[in-house]
């Protein structure tokens, strides 16, 4: 694939993901927020956690979708032309392995929207068919990558859709919260109602982190073909291990700043000034998150370190 179609491609997984995990982030951060301000009427902080917030989230995760097919159509056949690409998309669809995935994601995305849009009375149901959703995306995900490449059922593919779908929770509720829940709480409700949400999240993100690290070892160990002592030179010569590197290093930022929001801030008594600080370190661990989210789009348009034959 030419080096502009390749940054294309990273650019729009980069959306898929991004908007994958604010879907995510999204439907959690509006439990969270039922279950920290209840009592507590809490419409004037959750304006953007309704319909439009979840919806403009997947409209942006199916313009990638869309796009989805003629990139593949462009790796297959190693031309940029667009009309070339266009008309071999039906058979891509229709005849190959990811053709298929991509219907398996096109099901997954139509199941989300459930929650949305179904009665209140049939909660449990929209529930459920949302989670569902959201676990066929994270599958199709999983065996259309890298990790996908020996079967959609091995340890390895299985082990990358719990790493996506521990991301997107990680991913998500950071940067909903970063962005958008904190700085609305902070005017509109009570500082208990605040300390409420950030223990729900900081709960979540603990257990999520802990399988994205599990995870990620078994998919990335199981990835790179290469012998024990060729790792580390493999790593730093190869433009998929740089960008490991650069990815494992804003992921360690990120996981102090979320420390750092544990124990300075949800770990003691809540006052103003912790208040702020959360609010901050909350924001900044949104930045870095978006900067993983990137390297992840490029990592995954990339081919890990071969052995040398």
């Amino acid at each position: 694939m030419p080096d502009q179609l390749y940054l294309l491609s990273a650019a729009l997984s980069t959306l898929a993901d991004t908007a994958y995990a604010a879907v995510v982030g999204l439907l959690l951060a509006r439990w969270w927020l039922n279950k920290a301000t209840s009592p507590e009427p809490a419409s004037s902080a959750t304006g953007i956690l309704t319909r439009r917030g979840p919806i403009l989230a997947l409209i942006l995760y199916t313009c990638a979708h869309l796009c989805r097919p003629w990139f593949l159509a462009a790796g297959m056949s190693g031309s940029s032309a667009f009309h070339d690409n266009l008309i071999l998309i039906p058979d891509i669809l229709t005849g190959t392995h990811q053709g298929r995935l991509w219907f398996l994601d096109t099901a997954g995305l139509l199941l989300v929207p459930c929650v949305l849009v179904l009665p209140r009375r049939r909660w449990f149901l929209a529930a459920s068919a949302s989670t569902a959703g959201i676990l066929l995306i994270a599958f199709a995900k999983a065996a259309s990558s890298h990790a996908g490449g020996e079967g959609d059922y091995t340890l390895t593919a299985l082990a990358q859709t719990l790493h996506i779908l521990a991301t997107a929770v990680w991913a998500g509720g950071i940067l909903i919260s970063g962005f958008l829940v904190l700085p609305r709480l902070a005017r509109a409700t009570s500082p208990k109602a605040i300390w409420q949400y950030g223990s729900h999240l900081s709960r979540a993100a603990t257990i999520a982190i802990v399988l994205v690290a599990l995870s990620g070892l078994i998919t990335g160990y199981r990835e790179i073909n290469l012998p024990p002592s060729g790792l580390w030179t493999g790593i730093q010569t190869s433009p998929w291990g740089k960008i490991l590197l650069a990815k494992i290093v804003c992921v360690l930022i990120a996981l102090a700043l979320g420390a750092s929001s544990r124990f300075l801030c949800l770990g003691r008594e809540c006052s103003h000034p912790r208040r702020r600080l959360l609010s901050r370190l909350l924001f900044a661990e949104a930045i870095v998150m978006i900067a993983i989210l990137c390297l992840s789009g490029l990592l995954g348009n990339i081919s890990p370190p071969m052995p040398a034959m």
